[in-house]
């Protein structure tokens, strides 16, 4: 089914639904993953209650992206949010355009677990807000 968007009243139907599943499967575009502007349109971010299921959305649209691109900068965020850092580096990896080798080589030198390393990401992060490079 196509949405151009969803009311905020049936959003709110869909988060108290027994059936969050079925309604997942019958929003689906028929034949296709999901994308992101398919998800935003029936605001699954918002209803959608198993993080189990809500993960694997994003890996999905994560993956669609990507195949579409080639681009790791346009899937970056996706797998950053589902907290997948070593699938990240995996496809980094492979990128050789300028911007994905650059952000591989950020992500390999920096633990993002650790105090310096989520320093670092912010400055960077900053960096790029201040350049409208996002």
């Amino acid at each position: 089914a196509k949405f151009d968007s969803i009311a905020s009243a049936g959003c709110l139907s869909a988060l108290m639904s027994d059936c969050q599943m079925l309604l997942v499967k019958s929003c689906r575009p028929v034949g296709e993953k999901f994308s992101w502007d398919s998800a935003r349109s029936i605001g699954l971010p918002f209803w959608l209650r198993s993080q189990k299921e809500l993960v694997s959305i994003a890996e999905e649209i994560a993956q669609t992206i990507y195949k579409d691109t080639r681009n790791v900068m346009d899937c970056a965020l996706y797998y950053i949010a589902m907290r997948n850092m070593k699938k990240l580096k995996a496809i980094a990896a492979t990128d050789r355009s300028e911007s994905g080798k650059k952000f591989f080589k950020f992500i390999s030198d920096h633990d993002f677990s650790s105090d310096r390393g989520r320093n670092s990401a912010e400055k960077n992060a900053y960096s790029l807000l201040r350049k409208r490079k996002y």
